[in-house]
């Protein structure tokens, strides 16, 4: 049984499957964001400008193989609509993530992963309706 199979039994429903691979995408982004800001000392602002592209990537390849399970027929397509709710979700993450730090004086780590967890139902709905959803799926941008 590979791997996949057993994420698919273990986590059956597609929000727990979600966060099961965007908690493996968030490890991804924390902990880069973490060795950015904490052990080489750039600013949190550009921590995050390096770790959530990388996770995001991450969080793409693994929701359409496990999430969504591949569906929609333009990879190309698909990718560049998941990206571009990855950015809008890195706006908001970066604006709860300053908020959090210049105002209330929170650890910037602590910060992400309290943004990340509150930006996660704006991706995943999104994500569900557009990116894996019927528009892309059938490719209405094309017709």
């Amino acid at each position: 049984m590979r791997i996949i199979d057993i994420v698919k039994k273990l986590f059956g429903g597609k929000f727990i499957r979600y966060c099961f691979c965007g908690g493996i995408a968030a490890i991804v982004d924390i902990s880069t964001f973490f060795m950015l800001n904490e052990i080489l000392k750039f600013h949190y602002f550009i921590s995050l400008s390096i770790s959530f592209p990388l996770a995001a990537l991450v969080n793409y390849l693994l929701q359409r193989k496990i999430t969504f399970k591949g569906k929609g027929r333009n990879f190309k397509l698909q990718f560049v609509v998941f990206v571009t709710i990855a950015l809008i979700g890195w706006a908001f993450n970066a604006s709860i993530t300053a908020v959090q730090v210049e105002f209330f004086g929170v650890w910037p780590t602590a910060a992400r992963v309290i943004a990340t967890i509150l930006v996660t139902f704006f991706t995943y709905n999104s994500n569900k309706l557009i990116t894996f959803g019927k528009i892309v799926k059938e490719d209405k941008f094309n017709n």
